[in-house]
């Protein structure tokens, strides 16, 4: 009698979780997140700027080459990041170690975010795609734009310099 009762109980919650399983199934189909439906929307037009190399025309849009650096930036965190991981998960590191590890992701991570605020800030001023890396007193700005004007450059560096109390080395680079 108890195997008998131990196989109602089985079905039981065989069947109990694979309703589950199918409600949550359905859900996940119908109920849309705000990432599938999202469609992109971009305020600046990027015009396309035509070169010709070795006979042949190549059409580079402004952002490509910004995007391209902060791809690679962003892949220079992580990888960075994922060592100061490794040292702090690794049972063998000392408490020094992980805690210098863990105070430079933190400092990876400060950094990432001002660099990504200092974007948001020039993109939303003057409506020119940029890339931003700053390293303690340096701040490397590369503007993509055709129209290279001192006076943006100029305008760039006080708005930036702005947000900071000391004195911060700012240089601003044109590229197509």
């Amino acid at each position: 009698m108890k195997k008998e009762t131990w196989m109602k109980r089985e079905t039981i919650w065989f069947g109990t979780l694979f309703i589950l399983l199918v409600a949550l199934s359905i859900l996940y189909v119908v109920i849309p997140t705000d990432q599938t439906f999202q469609v992109p929307t971009s305020t600046k037009t990027d015009d396309p700027v035509i070169e010709e190399v070795s006979g042949e025309v190549v059409t580079v849009m402004e952002s490509d080459a910004i995007t391209a650096m902060q791809v690679a930036r962003d892949e220079e965190l992580d990888a960075l990041i994922a060592t100061a991981n490794e040292t702090i998960n690794n049972p063998e590191s000392s408490t020094e170690d992980k805690n210098n590890a863990y105070e430079e992701m933190k400092g990876i991570t400060d950094t990432k975010s001002l660099e990504d605020e200092l974007e948001k800030l020039i993109q939303d001023t003057y409506q020119v795609a940029n890339f931003i890396k700053v390293s303690t007193d340096r701040i490397e700005v590369v503007v993509a734009t055709t129209n290279y004007d001192a006076t943006l450059a100029n305008n760039i560096m006080r708005t930036i310099q702005e947000r900071f109390d000391k004195h911060m080395y700012i240089t601003v680079k044109f590229e197509i």
